[in-house]
């Protein structure tokens, strides 16, 4: 279940319900702030006792939901992680031709356990934290892992980022076969047409950026 807070705290955050957002099938919506700076909205429910099970009803529908493109969210949030680490583009005409793909490099590096190589060397945050952006170039390899079900979840995610979990063991740094690489090359170039190619590949959907 989420966290529960307690009405006065509400009130407090709410500054006693006085912004609202807009009403909702059991009430009207507030923007609150917690004491440690998170926003959130706060639904004040009219009627509860008449209403108490479909709000939670609704409450574990949400819960449960599942949305279709999070592999692709996943992948896209590896992506754009290693992007941030790198300093570049996952796919650059302007580096040399071995580089010019990010994730084919970061391949290559990973194997030659050369990856801080890859850290942004005009970021002197990067080149004083080699290690933890090494640890996480490590967790996108996780997000961009070739079969779906080795990626971890969103909610996985936000706990290695909270430092709850670790990041999975025993990766596999072949993200695409070639063939695979080459698509997504000509796809950035203008070479096929993205609305005809079937299917599409979590690297092209990733961009574009």
């Amino acid at each position: 279940m989420p966290t529960r807070f307690s009405h006065e705290i509400l009130v407090v955050a709410t500054e006693n319900f006085s912004r609202e957002l807009g009403k909702g099938g059991f009430g009207s919506v507030f923007e609150g702030i917690l004491t440690d700076g998170t926003k959130v909205a706060v639904k004040c429910i009219n009627g509860l006792s008449q209403k108490k099970d479909s709000f939670l009803a609704e409450v574990e529908t949400i819960g449960r939901i599942h949305h279709l493109n999070l592999k692709v969210d996943v992948y896209s949030f590896g992506t754009v992680t290693l992007e941030i680490l790198c300093g570049r583009r996952n796919f650059d005409l302007s580096q040399r031709e071995e580089g010019i793909h990010l994730l084919s490099l970061f391949k290559r590096k990973a194997k030659e356990d050369q990856m801080l190589d890859l850290a942004d060397k005009c970021s002197e945050d990067m080149q004083l934290h080699g290690a933890e952006a090494v640890e996480m170039m490590k967790f996108d390899a996780w997000c961009l892992q070739n079969y779906t079900g080795r990626r971890p979840s969103m909610s996985m995610v936000i706990k290695v980022l909270e430092g709850l979990i670790d990041v999975e063991d025993n990766l596999d740094y072949n993200f695409f076969n070639s063939s695979e690489l080459e698509a997504t090359e000509a796809v950035h170039r203008g070479e096929i047409n993205v609305g005809f190619a079937s299917p599409m590949l979590p690297s092209i959907l990733s961009g574009p950026r």
